[in-house]
Formats: C-alpha cells, structure tokens, sequence
C-alpha cells in the first residue's frame, strides 16, 4: 500500500492511495480504518471511500494496482502530522508520520520534472525512483503510473546520477534501470518492458543529460542485449524444460507451490544447465564485451573530466568494488586512485560525491593492524555518539548490520553469548544498522532480536560509515582492540570468542 497525496481542508481530510498485489492475488483494507493526530492523540473518523469496498477482498488486476480514496473528518490544525491506521483482527496496518504541511525546500533546490510513457506493460503500475550505486539505502521514490504515463518532480540541490525503473521487475529479481542525471528542466521517458527487444531511454535539452545520452549511444553492450531479449521474447533462450516450468508458476495459485516450482529452475541453473546453445554463445559474447565497454567508459572519464565524467566515474568505481570484494586479483582500484587524484578530487571538491569516493577508497585500504576509523552517529532516539567513546580501552566488535538483511542479524543473535560472557572483562559491540527512509523496520528487529548493546544507525548512508568501512554489501564485522588497532576483519562468531579467549587474560 502506498499513499501518493493528502488533500486537507476545512471538510475533510482526503488520502488517495494504491493497493499492490501480483495480479490476480487480493488485497484487503479493513472496515477499521482511522486517521489519529500525532500532537492531539484525537482519532479521525471515516466518513467516506471510493475505488474498494472495507473488509472485502480486492483481485488485483493485470497492472497489479487498486487505486482507492479514503475521505476522513477534518484534522484539526494542532495535528501537523497524523497515522493512518487500518485494523484487522490482532494484527494493525500503519503508515506513521504522514506530514500535512508543504515541506519548505532549500533555497539552493532545483526541479527536475521526469515525464513519460510506458510502451505495452499493463504489469508496470509504478516506477522506482533511487539514487544510483546506493540501492540499498538511498532514498527510494515510488512514481505512480496511469494509463501507461508519469509525471514526477525530482527536488535536489546538487546534479547527481539516478536511476528509474519498474517496480514490477525489481520485486521480481529484475533490475533494468535507466540512468538520468538530476538537472533543472524536462527530461522524457521511454521505458519498455525488461524482455521487450526495444531499449529503454531518455530525450533531454538539458546540458548534462544530453552529455549522459552521447556516451550511452556508444554502448557496445546495449545492442548484445538486445539479441538477448529477442531471444526471450523467440523462447530460444531458454530451455522447452524452464519455459514449462515457468508456466506452472505463473498458473499455480498455492504459494508453497509457487516456491517449490521456483526452486526447481533455480536447481537447472545451479547445474549449469537451463540456457540454449544459442544463449550461452551470447553469454560469452556479453562477458567478453564488458571488459570493452569499461575501457571505452574510462576512456571518455579520462579525456572528459566534466560532471558527467564524474557521475560515471562513480558508477564504475561501484562496479570495480564489487569486482574487488569478490575477485581482487581481476581489479584495478589503482588506475581508480589516479583518476580521482589527478582528474575529480580538486576539480569538484564541494560535490558530495568528492566525500563519498574518498571514503570508498580510503575504506578499501582497511587492513589487519592499521586504527579504526572513527565516527559520529545517531541511535534510533536521535543521540549522537561517537565511536571512540564507545570502545575507548576495551575489545570491540563493530557489527554493520541492516534490518533487511537476514544473515547479518543471525551473525549478531549468535555473539550475544559472547558478550554476555566478556562483557565485564573489557569486551563491547557496536551495532550500525544503515536503513534506508525509516528507522521504523530497524526498531521492530531491535525489538525482535533483542541484542543487549547499543546500536547506532546510519540513515540512507549519510554517515558514510560504510564507505569508511569500504563496504558495499549488507554488513560487515570488524574486531578492534584496546589501543584501537583492526585486530580481525569479518571474524567468524567462533572466531571472535577464540581472540578474546587468547587475549582477555
């Protein structure tokens, strides 16, 4: 459910909104449904609804969506801010802290208006707006779609690189963003199906995203996927054996099943089987041709040290990370090093990127021995601490963590024993959960998992702490000793107790 406007008046107070759901599967808004004042505690009665009807089930059709308007009483003017809340049951639907006022907008703020369509895609009722190589943590913005357009106007402060795309793919496994540049002006959409053979894209006036368009109508890779989605679209990609297994999933309405049937294909892939010969000749194809088309990227990044240059800079460093954390030996960071000292450091030294680059690749340095690195951040109450304080003459462990992320909250339920155990003999965790948009989904794990230090968090990234850290994934661990020195990075639980065993006498 998401909510997209608030009309407020003397008479009433309106919600219009949309219900998701995959297609043919239902929906439901209670019959116990409230608005209540955050300032007046005073609950606001239902008077009015349109587009579903309370308490019944709502199939959800092709698109996904149900768009429906809920009128309330009037808010009074003390409540700024308000919750709605739907009841069912034992269990309450809750969207807190919905804001009646106009938010004001620094001085310095420019509009950049996204416009478009959506060709031939009934499924694709929102788009997901976020800001590129942050996915995980930036600000996330839903774009409602009607009758296959949008309109949406991005606010920011500095031109920044984004990314637009389905929701329906990216809550599918499917990410096939189209890149923009945040810039005062129009820019205009086309967006295709994932599978479709066309390729999805911008027009745009605008300086910087003119700029942006020209390096991508070289791309050597776009014309490689486009043969593969000919081939999806021809079944030639895949397998007769995947495509009736496909069927059976997109028929079978038992969710258990769904998941068995799911599970099957992702067996067939696991083997190496699944693709046709012709798929797999393309593949080879793809892999060799990124090596190309990240020299022809870095190319126009060395010769072209413009804002553009800058913002795909970013976006391949992200790429280089993921290459480095995972297979260092194939990786150049190096040649990234040089580029940014002798080409962006100076030259841009006020955008925001400047800190965050630095950081990344200050953080991928981070070895066994050298001092932690020290940082100021907030607990879900607003305080501020400040990591040395907080470790200062003990062992610690630094636990990263995100509330979404299910191995890193069993890796931290598994040291409890642990600190329960040095927790008097010099030994201390610091949880940073790094969230994005809201602490809420971080205070109902903190409620779940009970762990029995404190936890900091790292909002939409804005601390940095994981580029510090030089982490890209979920979480990470690092143990700390007393004079402040990485005793171990990413220690295993078993680990952990093993080096405090040997050096907590």
């Amino acid at each position: 459910m998401e909510l997209y406007r608030v009309e407020v008046s003397d008479t009433a107070t309106i919600l219009q909104m949309a219900l998701y759901n995959r297609p043919g599967e239902f929906a439901l808004l209670s019959s116990e449904v409230s608005l209540m004042g955050k300032t007046t505690g005073k609950t606001y009665r239902l008077t009015n609804v349109s587009g579903c009807e309370l308490g019944k089930k709502i199939i959800m059709p092709a698109s996904g969506c149900c768009w429906v308007t809920l009128q309330f009483e009037p808010v009074s003017p003390k409540d700024k801010f308000i919750d709605f809340i739907s009841l069912k049951d034992n269990w309450d639907l809750r969207l807190e802290g919905i804001h009646l006022k106009p938010i004001e907008q620094p001085r310095n703020t420019f509009e950049c208006v996204l416009e478009g369509e959506v060709k031939d895609w009934p499924e694709c009722s929102r788009l997901l707006l976020t800001e590129a190589c942050k996915q995980d943590v930036a600000r996330q913005y839903s774009i409602p779609v009607v009758d296959g357009k949008f309109r949406y106007t991005l606010r920011d402060s500095v031109n920044r690189l984004y990314q637009l795309c389905s929701w329906h793919d990216y809550m599918n496994n499917g990410f096939y963003p189209v890149d923009f540049i945040s810039e005062k002006g129009k820019t205009h959409f086309k967006l295709y199906n994932g599978d479709a053979v066309e390729t999805s894209g911008i027009q745009s006036d605008s300086p910087l995203n003119k700029e942006l368009q020209h390096v991508k109508e070289g791309s050597i890779m776009d014309p490689l996927f486009s043969k593969r989605r000919q081939l999806m679209q021809d079944k030639q990609y895949y397998l007769s054996e995947i495509h009736a297994l496909k069927d059976r999933v997109d028929q079978e309405s038992d969710e258990s099943i769904r998941e068995q049937l799911m599970e099957d294909g992702r067996a067939y892939f696991e083997k190496g089987d699944g693709m046709t010969e012709q798929a797999r000749s393309l593949e080879k194809e793809i892999n060799e041709s990124f090596q190309k088309e990240k020299e022809r990227n870095i190319a126009y990044i060395r010769t072209y040290p413009t804002l553009v240059g800058l913002c795909l800079y970013k976006y391949w460093l992200f790429r280089e990370i993921g290459i480095f954390k995972s297979q260092p030996s194939l990786s150049n960071i190096p040649m990234f090093e040089e580029i940014f000292e002798n080409l962006y450091k100076e030259q841009y030294a006020s955008h925001p990127y400047i800190k965050e680059i630095g950081n990344n690749l200050a953080g991928l340095q981070l070895k066994k021995g050298d001092p932690f690195v020290d940082f100021v951040a907030p607990d879900v109450e607003g305080n501020s601490h400040r990591l040395s304080d907080l470790i200062q003459g003990k062992y610690a462990l630094l636990d990263l963590w995100s509330s979404w992320c299910s191995p890193c909250r069993a890796y931290s339920k598994l040291i409890i024993p642990t600190y329960e155990t040095y927790k008097d003999k010099g030994f201390t965790v610091v949880g940073v959960a790094r969230e994005a948009n809201s602490t809420g989904p971080l205070e109902k794990a903190l409620q779940q998992d009970q762990y029995p230090w404190i936890n900091l968090v790292d909002l939409n990234g804005q601390v940095g702490v994981w580029e510090m850290y030089g982490e890209t994934g979920a979480g990470g661990r690092f143990l700390i000793d007393p004079e402040g020195k990485i005793l171990a990075l990413d220690p295993l639980p078993e680990q952990v107790e093993k080096l405090l065993k040997e050096h907590i006498q």
